[in-house]
């Protein structure tokens, strides 16, 4: 017995099919969604929708948090400190 949310029967399996790293979960099905576009495509159509309903967008760009009104304008809301990332010993960077 859970301690978690009563579930009905099928939002049960539902919930049990979304945990499952078997390619048939939403997480498992998220590179391949990447790779064919259909990520990339579904991000813009919200987009879309946001700016038809007359809500802000929110996004970062580079090390800048950016917020853009309905009107166009953009506004810089906050910044990002850049990442300290220390590879492991032994772990090459290699750069093109």
């Amino acid at each position: 017995m859970s301690n978690g949310p009563k579930l009905k029967k099928r939002d049960e399996a539902k919930a049990v099919a979304c945990s499952k790293p078997d390619g048939k979960s939403l997480e498992g099905a998220i590179p391949k969604l990447a790779r064919s576009g259909e990520l990339a495509k579904s991000a813009q159509q919200a987009v879309r929708r946001l700016k038809r309903k007359g809500i802000p967008i929110t996004f970062s760009r580079g090390l800048e948090i950016v917020v853009q009104r309905t009107s166009g304008t953009k506004e810089i809301v906050g910044r990002i400190k850049p990442a300290k990332y220390q590879p492991p010993a032994g772990v090459l960077i290699i750069e093109e």
